[in-house]
């Protein structure tokens, strides 16, 4: 699988040019506390991999993130410069056209073929009772050949593998044309090839200056693609975060051994010059 470079989002001028920022936000399902004052920071033009364990609150962050779950505290904002912008307090139309997001084994049980499916993506850039123009059409094509989904676009999503349904809902997302990305394990269903084709799509973007949150459970796959992680630990007081920053200065033994309990050796790839992590226990 080799995911298309071409038909990329509209350009964004330097005003759109913002960092994701969180700030101690917190979270309880009950009495059991799942976020405790958690910072996040993902800077515009890099990908950023939220990382941790089962269990320490990275698909949680993610949801409360996208204003789909609130906040018990904390709040979150794109930041420019000087600048402020108060996502949660966002109209929901406006972070729609905004901020897109990907979440985990998402699946729909209506009859919709693929197209329809991504032409949702367009659904706030258009009037309330207006149906899809031909621009629309041409975008969520777009979206769907970068994805290499176009040859899906008749069918039945529910006929779909979960490899391609997880193409499907990025292309949905892309066909946002958001200025924010999140991607609750984005290689999730998919193979190792499509693995790195999808790390090679989400980089590309970044690089258009989409800022780019993903969580990750695989950490050698965050040390590849990544450039800067978060990673949760999860604890009785809730998840927290255990560090933040560049990938060779997160990904240690001395961070990575007590979040998750092993023994890591990292060593560099050869070509790359990335590390690359094994663990033993």
């Amino acid at each position: 699988m080799s995911l298309s470079a071409t038909t990329r989002p509209d350009s964004r001028d330097a005003r759109t040019r913002s960092d994701l920022v969180a700030e101690r936000v917190r979270w309880a399902a009950g009495a059991r506390l799942i976020l405790d004052g958690v910072d996040v920071t993902a800077p515009v033009g890099a990908v950023t991999g939220l990382l941790g364990p089962n269990g320490s609150g990275k698909s949680t962050l993610l949801r409360i993130v996208a204003g789909v779950q609130r906040p018990d505290g904390g709040k979150v904002a794109l930041v420019d410069h000087d600048a402020a912008d108060d996502l949660l307090a966002m109209p929901r139309r406006r972070r729609a056209r905004t901020l897109a997001f990907v979440e985990q084994d998402a699946s729909t049980d209506l009859p919709v073929t693929v197209l329809d499916a991504v032409l949702l993506g367009r659904t706030p850039h258009r009037g309330v009772l207006a149906g899809p123009s031909n621009d629309d059409r041409r975008i969520a094509r777009g979206a769907l050949e970068r994805t290499d989904a176009l040859d899906l676009a008749d069918r039945d999503v529910g006929t779909l593998s979960g490899g391609e349904r997880q193409r499907v809902h990025l292309a949905r997302a892309l066909a946002q044309q958001p200025r924010v990305l999140l991607l609750d394990e984005p290689t999730n269903h998919l193979d190792i090839a499509a693995q790195l084709a999808t790390m090679r799509l989400v980089r590309s973007l970044a690089g258009e200056s989409v800022t780019v949150l993903a969580a990750l459970h695989d950490l050698s796959l965050a040390a590849a693609t990544c450039d800067h992680v978060v990673l949760l630990a999860p604890g009785p007081d809730g998840g927290r975060v255990a560090a933040a920053g560049p990938v060779d200065e997160v990904l240690v033994p001395e961070v990575v051994d007590p979040v998750y309990g092993v023994r890591t050796t990292v060593l560099r790839h050869p070509r790359s010059g990335r590390p690359v992590l094994t663990f033993d226990e």
